[in-house]
């Protein structure tokens, strides 16, 4: 890595000198050359030896000497930033408290070499780079999974806490039998305690009858599955009630020894039985640690790649799999409800896990045939499904686990269609607006089809389902938007670049490194192209997707404040508690762009700020930590309060960066008013304020025009993006960026953007 890195381009003289003003901006500051021309340092320079912002909007122009590189030793925490610089007012925004500082910075020192927009800055750090396309190096491999992949962005973050994990023991043997560790009733009070495990996870059995099965010697009735499935369901009830782990103080240990030690019997040798894919469809869905044998493991299982591989060869061995070609559930009425139910039971079952598999790899090295034959096998399912809600009365449960693995079927389709037509802007806005649209009637289906199959005992649960379904369906709308906006981009940076326009594969360093490509061809495109699919694409949804980032995190809360049966909502780390996660990264990701152009953070992000902290504490409500601190929970693995702490982590980086953008704030105010009174400020009269010096900055394009390419109201109110890609990602905070510029002179004057220097 220290190699790759002394083989970057040298930079240029200019490098070395840089303008108070573009400092405050943190942008590339082009002065005139010869810069053996320019006046005295540290004084406003005439008019002819400005750089070419100061120039061009008539500011005064105190060039500096710029440092070079990183200082040695006696780098500031980022904490220190507020010390240093003013304070913003924090009144209405929520700040970091002492008790996660520590642990906070630690996570947010590790998600920082994730964002695609580069590193947070303190006082002494200069911006992390953005890998070269020229030069593959490993951290650009990193960005790339990261995007690609969120469970690969979580699973590097946590690998580098040396603490995550760190109890995690083997159990290679385990004696006691678990039905003397696990009574009858206290079977019973468990099972009670799995409702919403059981809404999710489709087909898991009751823990009565699971202990039932226990005591027979027959293979096909009780094996290692069944042992480790029982073990792992009493585990998750166990942890998510306090009242029972005080009552049964050694209960939790117990069943983590045991979850172990059949786990790794079972990991080696998973039996072809139901079983084993009830309990690897679990494990992924709410345990993905729980077989974990060290904190190298814990990190890496969080992919839940190995369950979901063994659940999908285990149910193709069952036959549990759709086939392409065949139509289930054509006779209905020949079988009663409830053997119809359950073969429902069992269909469901193996096309989420078709889904789940397929859904594991990359998107952008999969093949439209990839796409094209999980399609063939999943389409009949889903047309049956909807013939048979509306010829049958279904149960609540039946009618959620359509509506959602049809949502499922709904963003694979998408993903098929836009990469089908990427290259196409018109066919591809239809493919993201029929894609919206359909997901939205089928909100309105769910609702009407659950009022029709709700009884007044059930009125709850109804309501509880409606809301799990409209978070569901709107984050399928929040994919395709956010999918849609990243192929256009992709299309207009190929406008640009060498590559044959005729192909249709994208390449990751075209996915990683796209962004500046698309910000210069966009201040650089004439005014007569306005018009163009490009633009035409973004003013169309550009405007709704932010809107739709945000409804999600406030839809998230209100569905974890419900309970059901009387037990608090437990979400599923797959796919919900990783889509809150990725969703928070890309708002960070969105303001770090934001100020890198413009010094301003988003309109809202006091509020972003506020939903942070409140998914982080409601991630933790999720597993009842009383007897067990939240420290000890996260070196145990857990999930839930892993996932708090990273989501504070980047709270603890949006409130650097409001803290940064207070300073440029107090920068921009002092420099207007001095443009105002028309005196020349003396450098010791200037606001004490502590800039840096990035190196990076060169690297960001600027426009060798002032001719502006677009109005923004004719585009639309970028100010309110944020990011995605396929699962939303980076690379739209770029648009963002550059259509939040001014247009006419006097905005220009106002704001000072950075991009028309």
């Amino acid at each position: 890595m220290q190699g790759q890195r002394a083989q970057r381009r040298p930079r240029g003289k200019y490098a070395r000198l840089i303008c108070r003003g573009c400092r405050a901006r943190k942008i590339k500051c082009v002065l005139a050359c010869p810069l053996a021309s320019l006046g005295p340092l540290g004084t406003p320079q005439p008019p002819a030896t400005c750089c070419e912002r100061c120039r061009n909007l008539d500011l005064e122009c105190i060039v500096e000497s710029n440092p070079l590189g990183r200082p040695a030793t006696k780098r500031a925490n980022r904490g220190d930033v507020a010390s240093k610089s003013p304070q913003p007012d924090t009144s209405n925004s929520p700040c970091p408290s002492p008790q996660h500082d520590e642990k906070a910075a630690k996570l947010s020192d590790s998600i920082q070499h994730y964002l695609f927009s580069g590193a947070i800055l303190d006082d002494h750090s200069m911006l992390q780079e953005l890998p070269d396309a020229t030069e593959p190096t490993s951290d650009a491999d990193r960005l790339y999974h990261a995007m690609a992949n969120t469970s690969a962005f979580i699973a590097g973050v946590l690998a580098k806490d040396a603490s995550f994990g760190s109890t995690i023991q083997l159990v290679s043997t385990w004696s006691t039998s678990l039905t003397d560790t696990v009574s009858h009733d206290l079977a019973a009070t468990l099972d009670n305690l799995l409702v919403w495990h059981r809404l999710f996870v489709i087909g898991t059995p009751s823990l009565l009858h699971l202990r039932e099965r226990l005591f027979s010697t027959d293979p096909n009735t009780n094996n290692v599955a069944t042992k480790l499935l029982f073990a792992v369901l009493c585990l998750a009830a166990c942890e998510s009630s306090e009242s029972v782990r005080r009552q049964n103080g050694s209960l939790r240990d117990t069943l983590l020894q045991a979850a172990s030690s059949y786990g790794q019997d079972f990991i080696f040798s998973p039996p072809t039985h139901i079983d084993s894919v009830a309990v690897c469809r679990f494990l992924s869905a709410f345990k993905p640690t729980a077989l974990a044998t060290s904190k190298r493991v814990a990190s890496q299982s969080i992919k839940a790649e190995l369950y979901l591989t063994i659940a999908y060869r285990i149910a193709e061995r069952l036959r549990l799999l759709p086939e392409p070609g065949t139509i289930p559930f054509l006779d209905t009425t020949a079988t009663d409800n409830v053997v119809m139910e359950r073969e429902l039971v069992l269909s469901i079952q193996g096309l989420e896990t078709t889904a789940e598999e397929f859904l594991m790899g990359d998107f952008l090295t999969m093949t439209l045939q990839d796409f094209r034959q999980v399609l063939q096998r999943m389409q009949p399912h889903i047309e049956s499904y909807q013939m048979f809600l509306e010829t049958h009365s279904c149960s609540p449960v039946i009618i959620f686990h359509i509506k959602w693995i049809t949502a499922t079927y709904m963003q694979i389709e998408a993903m098929a269609n836009s990469k089908q037509s990427w290259m196409n802007p018109s066919r591809l806005f239809i493919v993201v607006e029929e894609g919206e649209k359909k997901c939205l009637a089928e909100v309105t289906s769910a609702y009407q089809l659950l009022s029709e199959a709700a009884k007044d005992e059930r009125q709850n649960e109804v309501m509880i389902m409606s809301s799990l379904l409209e978070l569901r369906f709107h984050a399928v709308i929040a994919k395709i938007l956010g999918l849609g906006l990243f192929y256009i981009s992709v299309w207009k940076a190929r406008m640009e670049k060498d590559r044959p326009r005729k192909s249709t594969e994208i390449h990751p360093d075209e996915a990683s490194q796209m962004g500046n490509t698309v910000i210069n061809s966009m201040m650089t495109t004439p005014a007569s192209e306005s018009e163009s699919h490009f633009f035409k694409f973004l003013r169309h949804f550009g405007g709704r997707y932010p809107d739709k980032l945000q409804g999600i995190l406030a839809k998230f809360m209100e569905c974890a404040s419900m309970k059901l049966n009387g037990n608090d909502c437990i979400a599923p780390i797959r796919p919900i508690v990783i889509d809150i996660l990725n969703l928070c990264k890309n708002i960070v990701e969105n303001n770090l762009i934001r100020f890198k152009a413009s010094g301003k953070l988003h309109p809202n992000v006091d509020k972003q700020l506020d939903l942070f902290k409140q998914c982080a504490d409601a991630l933790v409500a999720m597993v009842s930590q009383s007897n067990n601190s939240l420290e000890a929970a996260f070196r145990s693995g857990c999930m839930y309060i892993a996932s708090s702490k990273m989501l504070k982590g980047l709270m603890d980086l949006l409130h650097i960066l409001k803290v940064q953008a207070s300073t440029v704030t107090e920068w921009d105010e002092t420099m207007r008013a001095v443009n105002i009174s028309g005196h020349t400020t003396e450098p010791s009269a200037m606001p004490n304020v502590q800039f840096s010096s990035f190196e990076a900055w060169n690297m960001w394009p600027y426009s060798d025009t002032m001719d502006p390419v677009l109005q923004p109201s004719e585009i639309f109110d970028w100010s309110q993006l944020s990011t995605t890609i396929w699962q939303p990602g980076p690379m739209t905070d770029l648009f963002n960026t550059a259509m939040s510029l001014p247009g006419t002179t006097a905005e220009i004057e106002s704001s000072m953007p950075p991009f028309h220097e």
